[in-house]
């Protein structure tokens, strides 16, 4: 679209440091240059260092509702001001929050009633509900939609089209999506916010005192992300591990992030508050008594990345680890 309408040859994307790696993924293919901006543990961006980033190659701004590290909003109307300004569209990332916030009181607006939002993703495999391989991709403008179009009129073997990238999908996902989410309804899928947000505001009040961890930000829909000035973090994950808890690791910085579901009850939540605050004991207990895996920890792989000064090396491990799954 850039191409045809503004003449960008060379173009760039603008995101933040926090935006999910598909953004990575797709600029690399399409050979476009990602822009990434830093923002603090907060999730407050450098004003300054945003509106130096934009230019006039810029074809899009990406902004994240929630990110996927700490479940945090990005601040969308400066995104918007500055979109506005360079008439750039705007791209929300609501695959996490897409079927939440919609539901809860107080959430800023992240749709259409900005005005420079041209598209968003939701995705319905996660709180929709549905299964894997469905979701939704919504634009403001009915151009922008035909520019994802591939249209071959003149081949051999008659017209081929097809609307994305991936060419032929089943139906069947569709079928089963569409049949979840009639079975939700409005009123389940506002149940199922309602629980959700209820749980996360528990977990933060339980935790927003602690001089041992804290949480980054202030989550405000399904994915609360925890850091620790004082203790290993990583140390506390493991052993959140070792009581049957599957946690997310995150890296730059060490952090892990807890996913709340509608799958998660009230006694559920409970047990995870008083699993978290043992293990922060315990993590607490190892660094008093000099006998702290700080030094040896292997729990996390993210922990040992941080450590390798040449990310090449990294990047040939997961290489070799992707070839034997293939």
């Amino acid at each position: 679209y850039a191409l045809k309408n503004r003449n960008i040859t060379q173009p760039e994307v603008l995101a933040f440091k926090t935006v999910h790696p598909a953004f990575d993924k797709g600029c690399k293919y399409l050979g476009i240059k990602l822009v990434k901006v830093s923002v603090d543990d907060k999730n407050a961006l450098d004003y300054s260092e945003f509106t130096m980033c934009v230019n006039h190659n810029t074809i899009l701004i990406v902004g994240s509702a929630p990110s996927f590290p700490h479940g945090l909003i990005d601040n969308l109307q400066i995104i918007n001001t500055v979109a506005n300004n360079w008439n750039v569209p705007i791209h929300i990332d609501a695959c996490l929050g897409g079927f939440v916030a919609p539901f809860l009181n107080g959430i800023p607006p992240f749709d259409f009633r900005i005005k420079g939002v041209q598209s968003i993703s939701i995705d319905t495999h996660k709180y929709g509900c549905c299964p894997k391989g469905s979701s939704v991709l919504v634009f403001r403008d009915r151009e922008f939609l035909e520019s994802c179009y591939f249209i071959q009129s003149d081949w051999m073997g008659g017209i081929y089209a097809t609307t994305n990238m991936t060419g032929s999908r089943s139906g069947l996902n569709i079928a089963w999506t569409w049949a979840m989410l009639k079975y939700l309804g409005y009123q389940g899928l506002n149940i199922n916010a309602a629980k959700i947000v209820y749980n996360l505001e528990k977990i933060k009040r339980a935790f927003q005192n602690d001089s041992d961890i804290f949480i980054y930000g202030n989550p405000r829909i399904c994915v609360i992300g925890f850091g620790s000035l004082t203790l290993n973090i990583y140390e506390i994950s493991s052993e959140m591990k070792k009581k049957g808890w599957n946690l997310n690791e995150l890296q730059n910085p060490a952090s892990f992030h807890f996913c709340i579901t509608n799958c998660h009850t009230e006694k559920i939540i409970n047990e995870f508050i008083k699993d978290l605050r043992d293990s922060i004991v315990f993590a607490s207990r190892q660094l008093t008594s000099g006998e702290s895996k700080k030094s040896k920890q292997s729990a996390s792989i993210y922990g040992t990345t941080q450590r390798v000064p040449d990310q090449s090396v990294v990047d040939n491990v997961v290489k070799i680890y992707l070839n034997s799954l293939h």
